[in-house]
């Protein structure tokens, strides 16, 4: 059997396809044709492909469908209309799984009797076994940012303080003191703390300050930045996360780590 050929496509795009219009879809499945499809994190895609590709005929048009995925935190876009854009996936750690090399000899080849409906249920109800079954004791535990182990950690307890109040600052600075999908932003909340626990565990309150004061100070400057809501999923999002990230060991290693602004 010849394993598959396809791209994957992103939960938090699937969860947000209501939302989105006809040339935001469009235009998201082509970036990540061109960027996930080919194994690479993030790609500098001329319009004129885009273009190609969605058959959107008009600029205008494909610049506002650009920009509302941007605002909807599924992708980030780098540069400007001079040099070009290069685009990447704003993932969230429902759309990340381990990776892992799959061989021929690891995947069966399937008959009808596979596909039954009856078959089926009796699969998804073993993987549902296995999924659950409570992990060996000393495994690896990936600690990268997209780790579904971090992101656990931030529900250590279920009545949180800290998470408390991160949630409700950022409920505050959101548009109407609203959120239009709580799931999402939820999980960024939990990716936020989870974050701070883990690369500051003796004082996170310091190390989340700091954070999200860089985010602030991003947004001064970067235009890509400055277009983002000031939201859980973004301030989260991995695309975003790695450039603030970067922003902060640069001001370590210069000895100008920014003073505590976001009070929160």
């Amino acid at each position: 059997m010849q394993l598959p050929n396809y791209t994957p496509i992103s939960n938090s795009f699937i969860a947000m396809m209501g939302e989105l219009t006809g040339e935001q879809v469009k235009v998201f499945i082509a970036i990540s044709r061109k960027t996930i499809g080919w194994h690479k994190l993030s790609d500098k895609i001329p319009y004129s492909q885009l273009r190609e590709m969605t058959g959107i005929k008009h600029h205008v048009t494909l610049k506002k469908a650009l920009l509302g995925l941007v605002d909807k935190g599924l992708i980030t876009m780098s540069g400007d209309d001079t040099v070009g854009y290069t685009y990447d996936l704003a993932m969230s750690p429902d759309d990340t799984v381990k990776s892992e090399t799959v061989s021929r000899d690891d995947t069966p080849s399937m008959s009808r009797r596979d596909t039954s409906k009856e078959t089926i249920q009796n699969k998804e109800s073993k993987e549902t076994n296995i999924n659950t079954a409570a992990p060996v004791p000393g495994a690896e535990v990936d600690i990268s940012i997209d780790s579904p182990t971090i992101i656990e950690k931030a529900k250590d307890k279920p009545k949180d303080e800290l998470r408390a109040r991160l949630y409700a600052s950022m409920l505050k600075r959101a548009p109407d003191q609203r959120f239009t999908n709580y799931g999402k932003e939820n999980k960024g909340v939990d990716r936020l703390v989870a974050q701070a626990r883990m690369r500051q565990p003796d004082d996170p309150d310091a190390w989340l300050g700091r954070y999200l004061t860089a985010f602030k100070r991003r947004q001064l400057h970067d235009d890509l930045f400055r277009k983002q809501p000031f939201i859980p999923s973004v301030v989260s999002s991995t695309g975003l996360m790695e450039r603030v990230l970067d922003d902060m060991a640069k001001a370590v290693a210069a000895e100008s780590a920014p003073d505590l602004e976001i009070p929160w």
